[in-house]
């Protein structure tokens, strides 16, 4: 080659030495990176998000969990305990947040997880995971917001959020430096929105936004953490705060996008978030643990289920029909108080529609698949919104991304199915073609499967031959429930059938069961139904349907769920997270390759001074 042609063998030698050495340390230098990356988001190696879906799945929490009860911490230990669960949680799903024992949590007998012997103390849970952090960050406790970057600086950077006293103690006890102090770097809490923007806009997830209080600070951490998300809390309602907002949005694309948990004034946010084609969905607590849930594989001794009774195809009578929709379907009621009526209605003959947040089979996929199993015909599923989490048809800029928004939700009307969804107020608003044809055309053609609407804004049942648009009412409370109930039965004239559907919070069961006997005590003809059965009724399409309103005709399952959160035997314990030996072995090949350009570095010097001496004799 033309660059040897000038040089001795001596500059020869040292120049391919060189290059050699330099070549085996860059390869170290991008092996050691590319471990880095692979240990900070070894949760991100599960995680499955196609187009086609609005959030991703994932699926490797550790069998045995440990718990942190959390009920009386302050403030600050929150704060530190909600950062652990984050950072722990993106390696692999390890941490299980608390108030109280999860012998009493809902959500932990729904998915059946199992627990090591939890503790108050976030310190003693700390020295468990101390190797999994690098360094501190703190947080300006004058301006909470700063919460929210510290959370994401403490994820890419793997620290632990810590306040200014808690950061001197960590500090002294475990050598752990402080990589980013916040405090007074912002005089302005939009100040830190605009700088977690510049700083992290291009490094995280562009359709996922969460939206949580910083005063809440356990609320979303884990989540957020998981799915590389940025957090914010910010008033669409206060201009200067909307324009911030806004940007945020403008980079998430339409159609496919959600901002998860709250907004300081919902309705607002909402409308603004639909403007730029994203829909809102709620949240709660500990979501990197229950979507990496899997449902557990039954017992080979477990009985097989009975079978439903064949139910009796009934004809339409001259009564009243009334269907129950329990719930909001938020994710947080379907996970913290829906396992527990679930339960209570399994010996119930009463139909119950049920709504069931769309985000189940992503966010609680061992509950969902629980529900299924237990199901039995005098149970419907509803979704709460017609398409996914809350959204305002009617503010959307782009039509074309409303379609395909859509076209994403019937893949899940499909998959649970949902033959039910519940209309937003107002759709019609600003939509073409308007009405109730345009209705019609609108969902039939980009939600085939979907069967049935309850529109809060119909006052009267309509259909045509693909589509069903049920009027809802709507009782808060179950006194309130009572009292409609009562009202509808003594409105209801005769001359033929009539429909009615209610929905309510997530009562007791009881509520229920009260409120159907008081309307079938005022002496006139009431039947309560599924939504389901009631479109069956209302089309006369009983046969096609292969369902009955008839709850006499009708045998439930019973509802078996034997837990217990310590009972560990046959089951893994081992809550360590990916296995070090990785590490330990990349690590001794780097070491191996820099050795051996050493080695032949000191060869080739020993051959040029035994080739110079005996030049020299």
């Amino acid at each position: 080659m033309a660059i040897f042609k000038h040089m001795t063998e001596k500059q020869r030698n040292r120049y391919l030495l060189t290059v050699e050495l330099l070549l085996v340390l860059l390869l170290s230098a991008g092996l050691f990176f590319g471990i880095s990356v692979v240990r900070k988001d070894a949760y991100l190696d599960t995680l499955h998000w196609p187009d086609t879906d609005f959030l991703p799945g994932f699926s490797n929490a550790a069998p045995v969990l440990d718990c942190l009860l959390t009920g009386g911490m302050d403030a600050d230990d929150a704060v530190l305990a909600a950062s652990l669960q984050s950072v722990v949680n993106k390696t692999q799903p390890r941490i299980y947040l608390s108030e109280k024992d999860p012998a009493s949590d809902r959500a932990a007998y729904a998915l059946s997880l199992k627990f090591h012997t939890p503790t108050d103390d976030v310190y003693a849970l700390l020295n468990t995971y101390m190797d999994e952090f690098d360094g501190l960050v703190i947080w300006d406790s004058a301006l909470p917001d700063t919460l929210h970057l510290a959370a994401v600086i403490g994820v890419d950077k793997r620290c632990l959020v810590v306040n200014g006293e808690q950061a001197a103690g960590l500090s002294e006890r475990y050598s752990l430096p402080v990589i980013e102090d916040l405090r007074g770097r912002f005089t302005h809490r939009l100040q830190v929105y605009e700088a977690m923007l510049e700083e992290y806009g291009d490094k995280t997830s562009s359709r996922l936004l969460v939206g949580c209080d910083p005063t809440d600070s356990a609320a979303l951490w884990d989540y957020a953490a998981a799915v590389g998300a940025l957090r914010v809390w910010l008033d669409p309602g206060v201009p200067e705060e909307a324009a911030l907002l806004e940007k945020f949005l403008q980079r998430m694309p339409a159609g496919k996008s959600v901002y998860l948990g709250d907004w300081p004034d919902a309705e607002t946010g909402v409308k603004l978030a639909s403007q730029y084609g994203v829909t809102t969905l709620s949240g709660t607590g500990n979501l990197s643990v229950y979507a990496a849930v899997p449902h557990a594989a039954a017992d080979e001794n477990d009985a097989e289920p009975e079978e439903d009774t064949p139910l009796t195809v009934l004809e339409p009578e001259n009564c009243l029909y009334i269907a129950l929709v329990a719930g909001s379907g938020t994710l947080e009621e379907n996970l913290q108080r829906l396992p527990e009526v679930w339960e209570n209605s399994r010996e119930s003959q009463l139909p119950i529609s049920w709504n069931l947040s769309p985000a189940l089979p992503h966010m609680a996929p061992a509950l969902l698949d629980d529900l299924k199993e237990t199901a039995s015909g005098l149970d419907c599923w509803v979704n709460p919104t017609a398409g996914f989490g809350d959204f305002s048809p009617s503010v959307w800029q782009d039509g074309k991304a409303l379609l395909q928004f859509l076209k994403r939700a019937d893949g899940y009307a499909g998959a649970l199915p949902y033959p039910v969804f519940t209309l937003p107020a107002g759709w019609a608003s600003g939509l073409s073609p308007s009405g109730a044809e345009g209705l019609a055309t609108l969902y039939a053609e980009n939600l085939p499967h979907l069967q049935v609407l309850l529109d809060p804004d119909a006052s009267d049942t309509a259909y045509t031959e693909q589509l069903l648009r049920l009027p809802l009412h709507t009782a808060q409370s179950a006194e309130e429930l009572d009292t409609l109930c009562r009202q509808l039965a003594a409105d209801y004239a005769g001359g033929g059938p009539a429909f009615a559907v209610i929905r309510t919070p997530l009562l007791d069961f009881s509520a229920y069961q009260k409120a159907a006997a008081l309307a079938e005590q005022t002496g006139k003809q009431v039947r309560f139904v599924t939504v389901s059965d009631m479109a069956a009724l209302a089309r006369g399409q009983y046969e096609a349907a292969g369902a009955s309103p008839a709850a006499d005709n009708t045998e439930r399952r019973a509802f078996a769920h034997p837990w217990s959160p310590y009972d560990l035997e046959g089951v893994e314990v081992s809550s360590s997270g990916p296995s070090p030996w990785r590490y330990v072995g990349a690590g001794a090949v780097c070491l191996l390759g820099v050795s051996a350009a050493l080695l032949q570095f000191y060869l080739l010097e020993k051959a040029r001074k035994r080739k110079k001496s005996s030049q020299a004799s």
